[in-house]
């Protein structure tokens, strides 16, 4: 007795035990022909991959069209995702903050009446480039330079003054009053002491 193929009708059943169920052939044949096709298109890809990989020609991001680059950033963006670029950006930015809030911390603990506020305005209006901590300091001892100077000179002036004394005079004591020179040199010694002070 010849056997025939099952028509796509027919159920096809595994001889075994009653537990088993039994398939349609339509189904088995067309799970058949994806595991084929599947097979068939895996080995292709791996065949290419290495005579790829044997001609030395690995893609890099050199050989990756413009256009996709510039669809991939746009979803990348549009993703919330960052570039490292970006990244390094953003944490060089934040590393900077607080480097200068640091500084201005110890230069106000260094330098009496130092206010940041008042030293890049008058930094901006100088004309002077504020990049360090060293350039804040330099930037202080500037603005406070001509004040102290100037109230030296008044101090120098108004003792002089007050004193009601003239040049060659004698006291009501009957001492010799200070010259103009000697006057002149203590106004220059307290213009000395003012830049020590400030360490200028």
């Amino acid at each position: 007795v010849a056997t025939t193929a099952p028509t796509v009708s027919e159920d096809v059943t595994n001889p075994g035990t009653p537990e088993e169920q039994s398939v349609p052939f339509s189904r088995f044949q067309e799970v058949n022909n994806g595991l084929k096709e599947e097979r068939e298109a895996r080995a292709q890809l791996e065949e290419r991959l290495a005579a790829i990989e044997a001609a030395g020609n690995t893609p890099n991001d050199q050989e990756i069209d413009e256009d996709v680059k510039k669809i991939l950033d746009t979803y990348a963006k549009q993703s919330g995702l960052v570039s490292k670029a970006d990244l390094e950006a953003v944490q060089k930015e934040a590393e900077l903050k607080l480097q200068v809030q640091q500084d201005i911390a110890d230069l106000t603990k260094e330098l009496n009446g130092f206010d940041y506020n008042k030293v890049m305005e008058h930094a901006k209006e100088a004309g002077l480039s504020i990049n360090s901590k060293a350039d804040l300091k330099s930037a202080f001892i500037n603005m406070n330079y001509a004040n102290d100077i100037e109230n030296a000179k008044k101090a120098a002036i108004a003792e002089f003054q007050e004193s009601g004394r003239t040049t060659g005079e004698l006291s009501s004591t009957g001492t010799p009053q200070p010259t103009n020179e000697e006057q002149v040199q203590g106004v220059k010694s307290r213009i000395a002491l003012t830049r020590q002070k400030l360490g200028i």
